[in-house]
């Protein structure tokens, strides 16, 4: 019966119906009577149906059974799979915003706010910030907010309401860190499970607690494309907001400017709170009213009056010494606790004691410091270690509190921290620590944690690349070069002195020291990347490219367009082959090749290099892009220089609106647009509209570079010439030397620049009746800028013409006749359809040289009619 079992059923009906014949013929030969031949065939047909009919059993339970197992196995996967994303969000299945558990997303709860709830359920009522308004215009607008919340500022209850009110009805994905949001979507796949059409808010409590793996910028507009009317709301401390961005600055960027809310309360927010809670105390704000982040903080200050081992009634003054030191700890960066041996080692330090401590009075101090509040919390908590040794925390809120309004750890807390995380081989630890210390500015600190790193692949190496990308974003490019400088060393030792990493470094060296104002050692540095990345790459790389740009960036600091324009005409070149004609990727390029040709004295090429860019910008980031400001500057500053100031205000104008938008009232970037603005308002003669633009920018510069800067006294020299032209020489002078005195210091005695400022002292001196004075400046000024950009051109113009009339005025006319006939024919070459500067210079020839024919078109005729 097996055997037939296996048999095909086409194939075992053959085998019947040939055994019922063959039985047939057999039993005929034997003389079988018939019912006994039928009997045999039919008995095959029977066992036949007998085997197909087990067959078809055996087929239904083999079905029966492979249905289960596979129900087993989706029952099983649902159960992993909802397992799975219950370890990867907070909420399932995903409640709406209006039925969520506030305390499941993060709120924090506290047994003061359950007294005002009715009977324990829900949330005590929320009191409205002053920021609440712009939280629900930016949700609304971009779709993502993100929230930085100054310590105790109650952050998330904000964060939560401003959902609440804005997306009613929305289901709430709130994935755990670190990498619940991935898991969720690229694992899970949690939005196939959504109906149609569902709105989703994204909740992000604590954005610094996802890994950079698994919270992104394409993660969250993938998510966008998947679901309609996507909202993301996100929340992070003020303390770790600059050290987080510095690792998520495409995710920052996707936000925008954050909003940020502070511990402090307003006029009218106290109003409201003590309005509905008038027995509750809000002088450590709403958050600190409700937790115990007021009681620490009234326990820390009050200190340890009631230890034994100080007199009756006095401070403790151990006591608050290993507070203050355990704020410390926590303040430098590191995530280890503080141990209680190295404690006592530290706490003798700021006591300004040589002796050891007396260690039942620090006992006691300690004891103090780990007593708990009515509330629950102490200001300091036990923690457990691996080496079972003895080791205490700082309350988390209340350290962070501190923090914000510490001057910084101190100096024997940030070596005891970085001896402590080199001890156990703590490299992270080490970074960590190096990177607080960079970023707020304790160079020394963080030298001492750069240079315990010896390997470029342990972890603390990548704090310095963080601590290095931290002073680029904040631009502060002598934060840079600390942390470049260490990287260069470490590439160095492990890849050799050429590689293509040490290029790289060179680069970012490169570029800090121009910003610095050092030109020539970023020259050098880019010249020695660009010999590495040519040997490496070849001459047409696109990496090569990268480095010609910026080593033109560096000649022209220099004063030396000619060379700069050669470095970005060739980087041109190749990126044109590589990425094609109008790629985003050239508009760097292209602008700073406008730049060259503005300086070359070729501002209409400028123009039209500028034009190419705006193109590319609009299309690519949309008209209102701050690069898109950028372009319109630098185009306003090549019409000042093709005398069409009104085409150039309207261009200034519009870029001011733009970084005004994005950047605030006073930003840098906004002071360099306006400066450019008050001088074209200047060329239209509108002298005090121009002088109180250049005196806002003057401010933002002072404010922003300090009173003896390259900028300032770029200012001030524009300045000095509203000065002059309103008929005031005298206030004039003092602001011209002044800047002459930073430029020359700055640039050197050569540079085009210190000639300009000093061609405008020469005409302060000549307004101020100092004819020969003024001609040694304006000889000066002369040589200077024939150096800087050859004879013949237009910048030279201007000079001869003050050259020439301080000449006449001192007598001197033939020299002066001289004079002015070249400059006109400068203009001429140049402006063939006329200059306004040409006017003054052809009616000064006239009066000078009345044997000759001027036109203003810089046309000279003798009495001849012979051209001269």
């Amino acid at each position: 019966m097996r055997s037939l079992r296996g048999l095909p059923r086409g194939v075992l009906l053959a085998v019947v119906v040939a055994f019922a014949a063959l039985s047939w013929q057999l039993l005929g030969l034997l003389d079988a009577h018939v019912w006994i031949r039928a009997a045999v065939a039919v008995m095959a047909f029977v066992v036949a149906g007998a085997v197909e009919v087990d067959k078809e059993l055996l087929r239904r339970r083999e079905a029966r059974e492979v249905n289960e197992s596979e129900q087993k196995e989706r029952e099983e996967a649902e159960f992993r799979w909802l397992h799975d994303v219950r370890d990867s969000l907070r909420c399932w299945p995903l409640p709406t915003v209006d039925d969520v558990d506030p305390y499941a997303l993060g709120v924090t709860r506290s047994r003061l706010a359950d007294r005002y709830t009715s009977s324990g359920e829900g949330v005590a009522e929320y009191i409205g910030r002053d920021v609440d308004r712009r939280c629900a215009e930016r949700l609304r607008g971009s779709g993502l907010l993100l929230l930085v919340g100054v310590p105790a500022s109650g952050v998330t209850r904000s964060a939560f309401e401003c959902a609440r009110g804005v997306r009613s009805g929305a289901v709430v994905l709130a994935p755990r860190s670190p990498d619940g949001l991935r898991v969720a979507l690229n694992d899970l796949d949690v939005v196939s499970r959504l109906a149609a059409g569902t709105q989703v808010l994204v909740w992000l409590d604590r954005i610094d607690m996802f890994s950079e793996s698994g919270l992104t910028a394409a993660m969250l507009e993938l998510l966008r494309e998947q679901t309609v009317g996507l909202r993301v709301v996100a929340t992070i401390a003020s303390t770790r907001y600059e050290m987080w961005v510095t690792g998520h600055s495409e995710l920052a960027e996707l936000f925008g400017e954050p909003v940020t809310l502070g511990r402090a309360l307003s006029a009218s927010e106290r109003h409201r709170a003590e309005n509905r809670y008038p027995s509750v105390d809000f002088g450590e704000g709403i958050a600190g009213a409700f937790t115990a982040v007021t009681a620490l903080l009234r326990r820390s200050r009050a200190g340890h009056s009631g230890c034994p081992f100080e007199p009756a009634g006095g401070d403790c003054g151990l006591s608050r010494a290993m507070i203050a030191l355990a704020a410390d700890w926590r303040a430098t960066g590191t995530t280890r606790p503080l141990s209680v041996h190295t404690l006592l080692q530290l706490v003798t330090q700021p006591l300004g004691s040589n002796r050891s401590v007396d260690p039942a009075h620090a006992a006691e101090a300690l004891q103090w410091g780990l007593e708990p509040l009515v509330e629950g919390p102490s200001l300091l908590c036990q923690v457990a270690d691996s080496d079972g040794g003895q080791y205490v925390a700082m309350n988390e809120q209340l350290a962070e509190v501190l923090m914000v309004n510490s001057e910084g750890p101190s100096y024997e807390a940030w070596c005891g921290a970085i001896a402590d995380a080199e001890s156990r081989r703590d490299s992270e630890a080490v970074g960590q620590i190096g990177f607080r210390a960079h970023m707020t500015g304790c160079n020394v600190i963080a030298g001492y944690a750069w240079a315990a790193i010896t390997d470029l692949d342990e972890p603390a190496a990548e704090w310095l690349s963080k601590a290095a990308a931290y002073s680029f974003t904040h631009r502060d490019p002598a934060g840079e070069l600390q942390p470049h400088y260490r990287l260069l060393d470490l590439i160095e030792a492990t890849s050799g002195p050429d590689s293509p990493r040490v290029a790289m470094t060179l680069d970012q060296l490169g570029n800090a020291w121009r910003k610095c104002g050092q030109a020539a050692t970023a020259r050098d540095l880019h010249e020695r990347a660009l010999r590495i990345a040519e040997t490496t790459y070849g001459p047409r790389h696109v990496n090569v490219a990268v480095t010609l740009e910026r080593l033109g960036n560096a000649w022209f600091d220099l004063g030396r367009p000619d060379i700069s324009r050669d470095m970005h005409e060739r980087a041109l070149q190749i990126k044109e082959h590589f990425y094609g004609v109008d790629h985003v990727e050239i508009a760097t390029n292209l602008g700073e090749l406008g730049g060259a040709w503005t300086f070359l004295g070729e501002p209409d090429k400028a123009r039209i290099f500028y034009e190419r860019v705006l193109v590319i910008q609009e299309r690519e980031y949309g008209p209102d892009h701050p690069d898109v400001a950028i372009t319109l500057d630098n185009l306003g500053i090549a019409w000042r220089k093709l005398a069409q100031p009104d085409t150039a205000r309207s261009m200034l104008e519009r870029a001011l609106q733009i970084q005004e938008r994005a950047f605030g009232d006073d930003d840098r970037e906004v002071g360099a647009t306006v400066a450019n603005l008050g001088g074209a308002w200047f060329d239209l003669g509108q002298v005090a509209i121009a002088r109180e633009m250049l005196e806002r920018a003057l401010r933002i510069a002072v404010r922003e570079y300090g009173h003896d800067h390259a900028k300032v006294a770029g200012l001030l020299a524009n300045i000095a010439s509203t000065w002059n032209t309103s008929g005031d020489p005298g206030a004039a002078l003092g602001m011209y030397e002044r800047a002459l005195r930073i430029q020359e210091r700055e640039y050197g005695s050569t540079h085009p620049v210190v000639g300009a400022t000093i061609a405008n002292l020469g005409s302060t001196l000549f307004q101020l009746g100092r004819h020969s004075n003024a001609c040694e400046k304006f000889e000066r000024a002369l040589q200077i800028q024939e150096g800087a950009y050859g004879p013949d051109h237009p910048e030279l113009a201007t000079i001869l013409f003050n050259l020439g009339t301080a000449r006449g005025a001192l007598g001197q006319l033939a020299a002066a006749r001289d004079i002015l006939q070249r400059a006109l024919q400068i203009l001429a070459i140049h402006f063939p359809d006329g200059h306004p500067v040409g006017k003054a210079i052809a009616e000064n020839l006239r009066i000078i040289a009345p044997d000759l024919i001027v036109y203003d078109n810089g046309r000279i005729y003798s009495q001849t009619d012979t051209t001269i």
